[in-house]
């Protein structure tokens, strides 16, 4: 059995091979092309493309109609579009995913006029994303971007302008723009999140409240600190409730959007919450200006319970479209415990009380409070219960920072924490800090350090989550262990003393770090191409009739060009290769003189530059006539009609031609209908034969429509038949052509 593996990282290289081909010095030189004017036998149901060598080779270039060169600004590298929707549960980045590739851990969203591309760190369980990533909020330096309403994190990897999506996007894919500000804030093996495989139990030695003083008798690292105080609340039944933020709701503040005409000091506003009239909120206009329209508000009542955004209505006789929308503010806590009819809140920041309506956020369970009472602080009164816990400061002053505790003192009243070592930034009265347990991070990488967030229902006291606070760098391996308060913690169930029971799994970024090279970590293994061909490109293409296959070939040769020399260092001999100095064009010589060169075989774009010839000297270029970015594969015939056929109008478009004398025959693209003037030919066998004075006149004749026409001379096809390599060729529906429109085609090559 073969054990072998082709990475992701190999595919991604292919299609980046594919791009940098186009541009690399001895650069590939790739045309779409299209061609089949002939119709299908079900025309809207093309047939499969064949693999073979005639139909992949030979036939192609029988049926080719044009071509246009694709320059590296039509092409970019592809991923699978993944267009962001509201509560959709995303996947997340994971070191340890198997085909991560197969996975929806990045997200595309509309903003700004452009479209910006996130990738997920972290999902929150698996929890759905509510809340869409927005650029407004981060930036291209920013390692972690947190939506905080579902507790997803985000990181930032580009943006795609809209002139780029628009060209390069199909329903199914969308390109990869790089983004050098975000490569060059990658760091490496950053740790950008933990998971909690087993939350364990027991973990006791947690609490939260505020810093009393600040450096205690000098000592910066000695804090004096308060714990919350916690509620009982009586709800009748804590079903369903869990370990999470409970909210109760009130108007704060009413945002004037219109202030409308008319209105007087005397009219009454209500905020309907829709749970009963004696919760509404009321509210009086406190101004009006000189139409009556509404520049201030006052708040009489703040109402209780809401659970949504209420409705503001204008109790008024006279005024109107006035628009005044209820902003909420909010009171919230902890659950810690609970039993079959009451709560446990500790951390309480506003004021919960009876008749109050608390929702669960996680659970979305609600209940009305019967009765509270309060607790006393939630510190533990035992010295050193906190000794070797972490304390993270959560809000205010100083926020955003994580020390050890050292010791833990209780004198009477007072309890304080003396830290291992000094923060950074000074705390105040407004600091709100959390004990929880240390999480201990070992790896080859430096810096990164965590918390342990503690479920604390019905006293499982166990490993919610742990919140990254740094995500270090230049770790290969980390192992995480979540110690409790003096390296064991208490079974709150048993009274016994257990190890730490927690286990926890470090995620660590891709190789360069997130963002180092986006296309690997998108696994970029598909090539967008896109091309316009816009009507008649100047006169080279046809925009009559229709065509049924589209592809790409490379390194075409052109059949045939010509040099203006300025001056010569050398004679150049048929037969002989040219080279550009320059340009690396390259050609065959059919023949010269001192002011030209007349050539065949031609690949690349010649300039005004020097050529080499490998049996000869060189010259330099004053003037080059060649195809360039567009050819004609037709073979063009100047004919004069001699008989216009049964039906009167001359040659019929997709008819087959023949002439007797040369055995040839082809398929009309464009006719000159019952005048004199040029057909073009596709699928041409054989050679057609030229009227001339000594051979006479030669002639075609429509196989359908009878009409003859008499050819008088011929513009060959611009690339040399069979020359270069088909690399891709796909059947599609029918594509009618028209002298004013233009028609962008759009590949997605997959390696």
């Amino acid at each position: 059995m073969a054990n072998e593996l082709i990475t992701q990282n190999f595919k991604v290289f292919a299609a980046q091979q594919f791009k940098e081909s186009l541009t690399e010095p001895a650069n590939t030189i790739m045309y779409l092309f299209y061609g089949n004017p002939q119709p299908w036998a079900d025309e809207n149901n093309p047939p499969a493309t064949l693999t073979s060598v005639s139909n992949s080779h030979y036939e192609t270039y029988n049926q080719m109609i044009g071509g246009k060169q694709i320059t590296d600004t039509d092409v970019l590298p592809m991923v699978n579009k993944k267009t962001w929707a509201n509560n959709t549960s995303y996947d997340m980045y994971d070191d340890t995913t198997e085909k991560l590739e197969e996975k929806d851990f990045y997200v595309v969203v509309s903003e700004t006029s452009n479209y910006n591309v996130f990738k997920c760190l972290d999902n929150n369980y698996g929890a759905n994303s509510v809340q869409q990533p927005s650029l407004i909020e981060t930036s291209a330096n920013d390692e972690v971007y947190i939506t905080e309403s579902d507790g997803y994190q985000w990181k930032y990897l580009y943006t795609i302008p809209t002139a780029t999506y628009d060209k390069f996007s199909t329903a199914s894919f969308m390109p990869v723009v790089s983004n050098t500000a975000v490569t060059a804030a990658a760091l490496e093996g950053t740790l950008q999140a933990i998971k909690v495989t087993d939350g364990g139990t027991g973990y006791a030695g947690y609490a939260n409240g505020f810093v009393t003083e600040y450096g205690v008798a000098g000592d910066t690292k000695l804090i004096a600190i308060s714990g919350s105080t916690s509620s009982l609340f009586n709800v009748g039944s804590t079903s369903g409730f869990v370990k999470e933020e409970v909210i109760t709701k009130y108007v704060e503040s009413l945002l004037i959007v219109s202030g409308g005409t008319g209105y007087s000091a005397s009219d009454t506003l209500t905020i309907n919450n829709g749970g009963g009239s004696t919760l509404n909120a009321t509210a009086t206009i406190a101004s009006v200006n000189a139409t009556g329209g509404i520049t201030g508000v006052s708040i009489s009542n703040r109402g209780k319970s809401y659970v949504g955004t209420p409705t503001v209505t204008i109790t008024t006789s006279t005024g109107s479209s006035a628009n005044i929308i209820s902003r909420l503010g909010q009171a919230n806590g902890v659950i810690v415990d609970s039993n079959a009819t009451h709560l446990t809140v500790s951390s309480i920041i506003g004021t919960i009380d009876t008749v109050d309506q608390i929702r669960g956020v996680s659970s979305n369970t609600y209940a009305n409070i019967s009765s509270v009472t309060q607790a006393g602080d939630s510190l533990s009164s035992n010295t050193d219960f906190y000794k070797g816990s972490s304390f993270y400061v959560e809000k205010g002053t100083g926020s955003g920072q994580l020390g050890i505790i050292d010791e833990y003192v209780v004198t009477a009243s007072s309890k304080r924490v003396l830290l291992a070592s000094n923060l950074s930034t000074a705390l105040a009265a407004d600091s709100k800090f959390t004990i929880g347990p240390q999480v201990l991070i070992i790896g080859d990488g430096t810096g990164a350090k965590a918390r342990a967030v503690i479920n604390g229902v019905l006293n499982a006291n166990t490993v919610a989550n742990v919140q990254m606070i740094a995500i270090g760098n230049n770790y290969s391996y980390a192992t995480v262990s979540v110690q409790g308060n003096t390296g064991f913690v208490t079974n709150a169930i048993s009274n016994s003393y257990i190890a730490n029971s927690a286990s926890c799994r470090a995620i660590i970024s891709p190789k360069g770090g997130h963002g180092s090279d986006i296309e690997k970590e998108l696994h970029a293994n598909k090539i967008g191409i896109s091309v316009t061909i816009a009507n008649t490109e100047s006169a080279k293409l046809a925009a009559n009739n229709d065509f049924r296959e589209i592809g790409i070939i490379k390194d075409p040769l052109f059949a045939n060009g010509t040099l203006v020399l300025s001056s010569s260092a050398g004679t150049f001999v048929a037969g002989e290769s040219i080279t550009g100095a320059t340009s690396n064009a390259t050609a065959t010589v059919v023949s010269a003189n001192a002011s030209g060169i007349a050539m065949k075989d031609i690949r690349g774009f010649f300039t005004t530059e020097t050529i080499d010839g490998n049996a000869s000297g060189n010259s330099v270029v004053s003037s080059v006539t060649q195809p360039t970015t567009v050819f004609n594969q037709t073979f063009k015939y100047t004919a004069n009609v001699t008989y216009a056929g049964t039906q009167g109008n001359g040659l019929i478009e997709d008819e087959r031609v023949d002439q007797g004398e040369s055995l040839a025959n082809a398929h009309v693209l464009i006719t000159p209908g019952s005048s004199h003037g040029t057909v073009e030919l596709v699928d041409t066998k054989n050679t057609f034969l030229i009227s001339d004075v000594a051979g006479g006149d030669k002639y075609i004749t429509g196989a359908t429509s009878a009409a003859q026409m008499k050819i008088t001379g011929v513009t060959l096809p611009e690339v040399k038949k069979g020359s270069g390599e088909v690399i891709y060729k796909e059947n599609i529906s029918p594509v009618s052509r028209g002298n004013a429109q233009s028609e962008t085609f759009k590949l997605i090559l997959e390696f």
